[in-house]
């Protein structure tokens, strides 16, 4: 007997509405990744930085106001 085929349709009813918190962190993700990829083409990123130390600064700056 075949296992039974969830259709795409009943994949996407299944799942819930994004929260307003991971709403504000893909706004946050977005934004720096477009803040990461100008930078990078400026030149201004250090070398051998990559996004996940990059992002990291970013919430450092952003949580002590900067």
């Amino acid at each position: 007997m075949p296992a039974p085929t969830i259709t795409l349709a009943a994949k996407q009813k299944s799942k819930k509405p994004p929260t307003p918190a991971q709403l504000a962190f893909r706004a946050r993700e977005k934004k720096r990744g477009a803040e990461w990829r100008a930078a990078k083409a400026a030149g201004k990123i250090k070398k051998g930085m990559k996004w996940p130390q990059y992002w990291s600064a970013c919430n450092k700056r952003l949580k002590s106001g900067g």
